[in-house]
């Protein structure tokens, strides 16, 4: 009597199992393909963002370096605190101006710019302690920056570049 209750019920057991194992691989695959889909349109809407905000991040850092920067602020015709707020309030401006671009990148890559921007800050205060007048902190800012091997945003214009190439 048992084997005939085996018999009768293992086959359509066999054949449900087998049924629910072919619906549950279908409806994974077809979840797969949704969240590819989604990634796609994800990436499609993203990318123009974080591209751009690269782009102005690179400008950023381009018009803070120190070279643009000096040529910006004039250094004729001010004492060395003088010069010095007018330089730092440059940098403040355009870092307000591009702060919200942080959200499009990394984190790791925000701390280097920002980390960039305080050594130029760094910089500027250092060269102006020693006083004078505008032109000599601009001459000390030259110095200091040859000693260093460059301006200290050359490091985040090239993680810059790096997080841009590693979008493609």
């Amino acid at each position: 009597m048992l084997t005939q209750v085996l018999l009768v019920t293992i086959p359509p057991l066999i054949v449900a199992l087998t049924a629910y194992a072919t619906i549950k691989q279908l409806l994974d695959r077809q979840e797969r393909q949704e969240r590819l889909k989604l990634s796609a349109a994800r990436l499609e809407t993203t990318l123009p963002l974080r591209l751009q905000a690269l782009e102005r991040l690179s400008l950023f850092c381009e018009r803070i370096s120190l070279q643009n920067l000096l040529l910006r602020v004039a250094p004729t015709g001010r004492t060395a605190p003088e010069f010095r707020a007018a330089m730092l309030m440059s940098i403040q401006q355009e870092y307000e101006h591009n702060i919200t671009q942080q959200v499009y990148v990394s984190q790791g890559l925000w701390q280097i710019i920002k980390a960039g921007r305080d050594d130029l800050s760094e910089m500027i205060t250092l060269a102006a302690d020693a006083g004078g007048n505008g032109e000599a902190v601009a001459r000390r800012l030259l110095a200091m920056a040859a000693e260093r091997g460059g301006d200290p945003l050359q490091t985040a214009q090239a993680a810059i570049r790096r997080e841009a190439g590693s979008l493609f």
